[in-house]
């Protein structure tokens, strides 16, 4: 004769169930992403700003430098000639811009002649004037940044002030403009970490005119993180960043984050991935995450 099955209490039960759901349990893997810590450093604390990025036309251009053109010049076809005139306020070894700043000359640095533009659409660039190079590990480049303006038969600057390629080679130098809050801004690359003792970095320099027509600084944006010695030699993983400036109206980046480190059998391995958009303005003419 079967037997009736004993009845187990419904507390039993769930604490059963409970113990197995905790003996399952697994922590992630070391691929699963984590969120990054995404800095922007600024000349002030970070603060949020209200709102969010709206597509507005520039202010007024402010007072700058002015100087005549061939009537019918596009902007792409300015003369190399033309922006020296425009940006610089005297010869080659004055290193002095036509607001009257001046550069600093190290003992080392030698004339190093180089204009570079960055065509942003019908009317605008951003150029950058190269005056003197000092040699080293890396070849830094010092001279002065500008955006341009050409109006009808004229070039203006909205914008100039000194500053300095980290690293002369082409690769590294691309300036792009874009509009914060309705001013256009300069964003200009700086490597901030070779990689030699710890880990690559790259990030922007977002230069502001200001009411004289002098370019000054609002914030800083991170733009690259890669691994260099510190993450190579660790095996740790590193959240790896490539980011690009969005042409939205307003300035906005777009962040593709990804993990990654290396391994002593497997080689470069790699995590998952995400992407971010960020939008900035400003606050008390500093730099803001929106």
């Amino acid at each position: 004769m079967r037997r009736p099955a004993a009845r187990v209490d419904p507390g039993v039960r769930r604490l059963a169930f409970t113990f197995l759901l905790v003996a399952c349990h697994r922590e992630p893997p070391p691929t699963a992403h984590r969120e990054p810590a995404v800095a922007i450093e600024a000349i002030a604390p970070v603060a949020s700003a209200s709102g969010s990025a709206v597509a507005m036309e520039p202010p007024p251009a402010p007072a700058g430098c002015r100087r005549t053109i061939a009537t019918g010049t596009d902007i792409a076809h300015v003369s190399d000639a033309d922006l020296r005139g425009l940006i610089l306020g005297g010869d080659l070894g004055a290193s002095v811009d036509c607001r009257g700043e001046s550069i600093d000359h190290p003992h080392f640095a030698r004339p190093h002649s180089q204009i570079d533009r960055f065509v942003t659409d019908a009317t605008h660039m951003a150029v950058f004037v190269s005056l003197l190079k000092e040699t080293g590990y890396t070849d830094h480049c010092s001279g002065f940044a500008a955006i341009v303006r050409k109006d009808t038969n004229e070039i203006v600057t909205e914008g100039v002030g000194p500053e300095m390629i980290d690293d002369c080679t082409p690769k590294w130098l691309k300036l792009q403009l874009a509009l914060l809050d309705g001013h256009r801004v300069l964003l200009f690359p700086h490597v901030m970490s070779s990689g030699e003792s710890g880990d690559f970095e790259m990030a922007w320099y977002v230069w502001l005119p200001d009411e004289h027509g002098a370019l000054k600084h609002a914030g800083t944006i991170t733009s690259t993180r890669s691994m260099g010695n510190g993450s190579i030699v660790s095996g740790q993983w590193l959240d790896s960043l490539q980011a690009n400036v969005v042409d939205a109206g307003g300035l906005q980046i777009e962040e593709h984050w990804e993990l990654v480190r290396e391994d002593p059998d497997a080689g470069e391995v790699h995590g998952r991935k995400k992407t971010i958009l960020r939008a900035y303005g400003l606050d008390g003419g500093v730099l803001v995450r929106q």
